[in-house]
């Protein structure tokens, strides 16, 4: 779309005015005044032509792509300020009645030229607003439909694979949402939603098109409250599937979408932000998970226990777990990439191993830091060993009540939560471990090894 005359000779007139301004600041013979002017006038013509030139690339780039639009936003300002420049230069030696020096005269016109681009700067960072009052009208179409339409797309990208699962356990029901990661129908959920399933509990899967289809329970982990089920039927050969991103670039303040059946209410979607990527169970009542959850103000209420919480690719990066009871915009979610570890380990062997050390650990408080400091005044951080278990890999590595840990395996230690999310990766291996002991420096190195697995979950809730 090419700019309107309307708005090149606008553009035109407003480098025109700007530039005129220095030959009025200054004493001119009439005839170098009418020389300077003629130069002007051409120099203006040529920067409001650079500038509609990059008008005319700029808003069909837009539609497209803005980044691209920015970057030829940026060679029409350079070309249009070499062209002024150049003309800031004639002119200026058109001037010399003897009253100033030529350079001081291009230094005044260059001081205007920037002042004058100080809105194009501005235009340039917007990619398409005002020079100077002077309105652009973008193309309809491609950006208003997107910025219009962002969720909608993603939303409608993920629905298809969420389904709301539905318990009848007879006395008990409980209802909750899940979504179908493959081709032959498992599907992610929490345990908390199966918890009370029994030998004669009847679970129904219900999809947004309305058909439903009845599932077991394929396995499940307590501890990181996600279990798998399996539908269950002989008419459908192939299931929607929805696709896991990846939740360890996540920032706060990207857009997220929670997705399920809130209070029995299927196909509903809540948005909003990611408050907080990395909010440790501990801070939330719960330090016997050790593990991490997403923030979000996505509304998340009873029934969207299990469902997907999606990104603007429609990719889950989380699961919708629980709120804060009484609170507005305070809920969470176990991350995408924590997730993928216990389904992982559920699909192949129904349980989840499980690291262990056999010691238990404080962080430092204000009383613990002084005592510290007496014997370790370099020591800020770190964590201390409460106790150690007879026979446990810390007692086999050497490991004694007291000891003040500030690495492990080669990582610093601020806190209990650096150690409990780097034994994760670490089963099976010996690991170093770097202790303060009475005012010596020792590597202790231990070996960490599975605990033993948590009950079946009929035992723990039947």
């Amino acid at each position: 779309m090419a700019p309107s005359n309307n708005v090149l000779a606008s553009t035109k007139h407003r480098w025109f005015s700007v530039l005129t301004c220095w030959t009025s600041s200054v004493r001119l013979k009439p005839t170098k005044r009418s020389q300077s002017i003629r130069i002007l006038s051409s120099a203006a013509e040529a920067a409001a032509n650079a500038t509609g030139s990059w008008v005319n690339g700029a808003v069909d780039t837009v539609s497209s792509a803005a980044g691209s639009a920015l970057d030829s936003a940026g060679s029409a300002l350079n070309s249009a300020g070499s062209a002024i420049s150049s003309a800031a230069g004639e002119a200026a030696s058109a001037v010399g009645d003897g009253s100033g020096s030529s350079s001081a005269s291009v230094r005044d016109l260059r001081r205007l030229l920037t002042l004058s681009l100080a809105p194009v700067s501005q235009w340039q960072r917007l990619s398409i607003t005002i020079i100077e009052g002077t309105h652009l009208e973008a193309r309809p179409g491609k950006v208003s439909t997107l910025s219009r339409n962002f969720i909608a797309n993603a939303v409608e990208k993920a629905f298809p694979a969420v389904v709301n699962i539905a318990v009848d356990s007879g006395y008990f029901a409980s209802n909750g949402s899940g979504f179908i990661i493959t081709k032959e129908g498992l599907i992610v959920t929490n345990a908390h939603v199966v918890a009370r399933c029994n030998r004669y509990s009847k679970i129904q899967v219900t999809f947004a098109d309305g058909s439903n289809y009845p599932a077991v329970i394929h396995s499940a982990d307590p501890l990181s409250d996600i279990a798998l089920l399996q539908i269950k039927s002989e008419e459908v050969k192939e299931w929607p599937m929805i696709s896991i991103g990846s939740s360890s670039e996540l920032r706060a303040g990207e857009w997220v979408c929670a997705l399920g059946s809130p209070f029995s209410l299927q196909n509903s979607v809540s948005a909003g932000i990611i408050s907080a990527v990395a909010r440790h169970s501990s801070e939330l009542g719960y330090p016997q998970k050790g593990g991490e959850y997403i923030q979000t103000d996505a509304a998340i209420n009873a029934g969207n226990s299990g469902g997907p919480l999606i990104n603007l690719d429609g990719e889950v990066i989380g699961i919708n777990t629980m709120k804060v009871d009484g609170s507005v915009g305070i809920s969470f979610a176990i991350p995408a990439d924590t997730a993928v570890q216990v389904i992982e380990q559920l699909r192949k062997h129904k349980k989840v191993v499980r690291p262990y050390i056999g010691m238990q650990m404080i962080n430092f408080n204000t009383r613990e830091l002084q005592e510290i400091g007496r014997m370790f005044p370099d020591v800020k951080e770190g964590v201390i060993v409460k106790s150690v278990a007879p026979g446990s890999p810390a007692h086999k590595g050497g490991l004694l009540p007291g000891d003040v840990i500030v690495s492990f395996d080669g990582k610093k230690v601020q806190s209990t939560k650096d150690i409990l999310t780097t034994v994760g990766y670490t089963i099976g291996r010996h690991i170093p471990v770097h202790v303060k002991r009475r005012g010596e420096n020792n590597i202790v190195k231990l070996k960490v090894t599975t605990e033993s697995l948590p009950p079946p979950i009929q035992q723990l809730r039947g």
